[in-house]
């Protein structure tokens, strides 16, 4: 239990740290268990919606857009899993694009 305290701990100041648009990679994700990966993205929703970096959605409601991104984070995480396992898309860009995609849901409009 303990490890697992503290590892979420790590993941947490790692996303609290990441400059904007950045999130992770297929190497760091792939080496998490599921609730880790599921800790990492709340802490990455939490950081997008309280940091400047969420006016660039323009005017919206971020308790609506926190409630929407953590109904997501199941399938944000499959997602993930789907582009670490093909080589090709595997990039921490290939990763952003596809929070973004959820963001851009959550908020009621496509993102460019």
């Amino acid at each position: 239990m303990r490890k697992r305290s503290v590892t979420s701990g790590l993941l947490l100041a790692m996303a609290l740290a990441s400059p904007a648009d950045a999130f992770t990679n297929c190497r760091t994700w792939t080496h998490l268990d599921a609730a880790q990966k599921h800790d990492y993205l709340h802490a990455e929703i939490e950081r997008i919606v309280t940091s400047a970096e969420a006016k660039k959605y323009g005017s919206v409601n971020k308790v609506n857009m926190r409630k929407c991104l953590s109904r997501h984070v199941p399938e944000i995480s499959d997602q993930f899993d789907g582009l670490c396992v093909d080589k090709k898309t595997a990039s921490m860009q290939a990763l952003n694009r596809e929070l973004e995609r959820y963001i851009w849901t959550c908020v009621g409009r496509r993102g460019s």
